[in-house]
This record gives C-alpha cells, sequence and structure tokens, in this order.
C-alpha cells in the first residue's frame, strides 16, 4: 500500500489519519499497536506530500480545505506520540495505487491524479468527472483544473515546452475543450 486511504481522498485521508492516531494514543503496547504505527509511517508520508505550500491538504476527490484538522496539526501529534520526526516533503513522489502523482520545487507543487475513479467495490457517485486532473499551486496561489490553463499559459506557449507538458502532446484544454 502506499499509504493513502483507500477513498483516494486526501482529505479523508487527513481525517482518519486523526482518527488512527487517537487510537494508537490509548492502545497499549503490542503487536497491533506497532502494526499502526507502521501504516501511521506511511499514511504521514502521504500526507506531506499531498499537503500544498500554503498548509492545506489536496482538493482532489471529494475534498475540502476546512473538513479536517490541518496536516501540520496531525504531524505534530504523529510525531509526538510516535516519537519521530514528521517526515519531510519529497520532491517527487509516486502514490501509485491511489494514482498520485507529484513534483515539488522550493515553494511550488504540481499534483496529477490520474488514478481509477474510486476503488472497485464504491459506487464513485461521489466523483466529479476525475479522469485526469491536475493541481498546481506556489506558497501565494493555487489552481486546479480547467484554472491551471492560466497559470500554465506562458510554459505551454512557449516553443521549448512544445505544449506537451501536461497533456500528453496536445494542446492544452480545459475540462470542457475550450483552450
Amino acid at each position: 500500500a502506499d499509504g493513502l486511504h483507500f477513498e483516494r481522498s486526501p482529505a479523508y485521508h487527513t481525517q482518519v489519519f486523526a482518527d488512527l492516531l487517537e487510537c494508537y494514543q490509548v492502545m497499549q503496547p503490542s503487536t497491533l499497536r506497532s502494526e499502526l504505527g507502521t501504516v501511521l509511517d506511511k499514511m504521514a508520508q502521504a500526507l506531506v506530500n499531498l499537503t500544498h505550500p500554503d498548509g492545506f491538504v489536496s482538493l482532489f476527490n471529494d475534498g475540502g480545505l476546512h473538513m479536517s484538522y490541518r496536516p501540520q496539526t496531525c504531524l505534530e501529534i504523529y510525531a509526538k506520540l510516535c516519537s519521530k520526526a514528521i517526515p519531510q516533503a519529497e520532491e517527487h513522489f509516486a502514490l501509485s495505487e491511489a494514482g498520485y502523482y507529484g513534483l515539488r520545487r522550493e515553494q511550488s507543487l504540481l499534483l496529477v491524479d490520474c488514478g481509477i475513479i474510486a476503488p472497485t467495490f464504491l459506487s464513485g457517485a461521489y466523483k466529479v468527472n476525475e479522469w485526469w486532473w491536475m493541481q498546481v499551486s506556489t506558497s501565494i496561489m493555487r489552481a486546479s483544473g480547467a484554472n491551471i490553463h492560466a497559470v500554465l499559459r506562458p510554459i505551454t506557449r512557449s516553443r521549448s515546452a512544445e505544449l506537451t507538458n501536461a497533456n500528453f502532446g496536445r494542446p492544452f484544454e480545459s475540462a470542457d475543450g475550450r483552450m
């Protein structure tokens, strides 16, 4: 497992991470608690990787900025309870099972969701047309989906980019097909 909650929602992941930290706190030392600690390690790394420079979690798959604790709050509790340092955000990462891939440079983050809509045993009714979705952010702004066009326009319109950076060689289009 890549550490992300099975519904592939970073916001749900944050909520479940907080719940499991509470469980870990009240458990007596045991094999089960040790196994939960290993799961929490993976969950912490996934949370760090999916947290934008503004300190909030990615909004993929039914997420919201304020529907759970802030990632940093959860990670500080994790570090204290598990006696570990907060993981460092990876420069590039792949959460292959969830279908999330990321690239981080200084105070910028590009996230791509190209996984399946939902686990096969879920209806996926709450998913909003997320066959292939991106988010990009810097320390001062955030864009998602079709809004990325405005952010990436100078890059995608440059000759060196060849219009291939984010759209498999096709001209960058919004979700409704407009350039």
